[in-house]
């Protein structure tokens, strides 16, 4: 979804069917993680305890936090916007994102890595390198949490989906957009199992 249609929506840039099991599963005591952020980013500040959302690219992030003090006067307590774009001077690796051969820097992926484990109820893997981040987010999704990877239907993340085998699957599939991969997307939810 092209990113201006996406923030004017100010809701999450998946088919109808994950955004209704999304809001199924969401409540306001919720922690949770975003990597890439969009409308989704506004969507969820409104509803849950803790958010924090890292992005990669420092122009979408600029349009994000004039978009979060438009929409709420300021970047509201519970929200914490991470602009990561490069990587730590002693720790020179970069990812290659899988859609758009971008090199990502490993503070994007590692951003979650500030967090103890089982911290967060939720972690939504939507930006760059997912199959880097889904692994990044296994210990830090409390037991009962879940784990959710949008176009989960690209076959290139089908290493990530493997390493959640233990992990309850609810795939929602359906139409984004019309712009979007012909309107088909398909969204997992993963669920960790209570220990």
């Amino acid at each position: 979804m092209p990113l201006a249609e996406c923030w004017q929506k100010r809701k999450p840039s998946i088919n109808p069917v994950a955004f209704g099991q999304l809001r199924k599963i969401l409540n306001d005591k919720f922690r949770v993680f975003e990597f890439g952020t969009g409308g989704s980013t506004i969507w969820l500040a409104k509803r849950v305890a803790e958010l924090v959302s890292v992005e990669h690219n420092k122009h979408w992030f600029r349009i994000l936090k004039e978009g979060m003090v438009a929409e709420f006067g300021k970047i509201p307590g519970n929200v914490r916007l991470m602009l990561r774009t490069g990587t730590p001077v002693l720790n020179d690796v970069w990812v290659k994102s899988e859609t758009t051969g971008e090199s990502i820097g490993l503070d994007f992926i590692d951003s979650i890595l500030e967090y103890p484990d089982d911290y967060f109820d939720l972690v939504i893997v939507d930006g760059r390198a997912r199959k880097s981040c889904l692994f990044n987010s296994l210990s830090k999704v409390k037991p009962g949490g879940y784990i959710v990877l949008d176009d989960s239907q690209r076959e290139w993340y089908r290493e990530g989906v493997d390493m959640m085998a233990d992990w309850e699957v609810t795939v929602c599939g359906g139409v984004k957009t019309k712009e979007w991969l012909n309107g088909l997307a398909q969204t997992t939810f993963f669920r960790r199992p209570n220990e």
